[in-house]
């Protein structure tokens, strides 16, 4: 599957995971220390434009694909039985207050990544970055990890949907 058809699923998945839901739905945290909808939303658009901004400024590298790897960290990242503390800069801050407003930063987001891969292609194998966690990524591993956090936070809304269901 290509880079861009992989982040055109997870925009499907991302999508599906917020169909149909109510404003209170979208606001609501399902606990004190939860984040609500919109936050999550927040959140992936933060780190989304956060990762673009790598990308843009990525450093030269020798070129390398490593599918194994690539598959590791999409693999990883989506993993949510692993519980990762967002650090500060990513936080939400409450910037969204309705769910057409979030979605629509979102799918901003999204067409500039598909837009970076399409106009780079291989390139993005050239372009280094480096991630606080997984450590020196290629571009296009970047990109692996961009889908996979925002499929990691589609399951967390529909955790927050489900959390949410049983108590209103």
């Amino acid at each position: 599957m290509s880079l861009t058809s992989t982040l055109e699923a997870g925009r499907r998945d991302f999508l599906e995971a917020t169909a149909d839901l109510t404003p209170q739905q979208a606001s609501t945290k399902p606990s004190p220390n939860a984040w609500s909808v919109l936050e999550c939303i927040e959140h992936v658009v933060t780190v989304e434009h956060r990762f673009l901004g790598w990308i843009a400024n990525g450093a030269e590298i020798t070129p390398q694909r490593n599918g194994d790897n690539e598959l590791r960290l999409f693999t990883m990242i989506r993993n949510r039985e692993t519980k990762v503390e967002a650090p500060e800069v990513v936080r939400p801050t409450g910037r969204f207050t309705n769910l057409s407003d979030a979605l629509a930063e979102f799918n901003a987001a999204r067409d500039r990544s598909v837009e970076v891969i399409t106009s780079h292609g291989e390139k993005l194998y050239a372009l280094g970055a480096k991630h606080p966690r997984f450590g020196d990524l290629n571009g296009a591993e970047v990109f692996h990890v961009i889908d996979g956090h925002a499929r990691r936070h589609a399951e967390q809304i529909r955790e927050t949907v489900e959390s949410l269901a049983l108590r209103l």
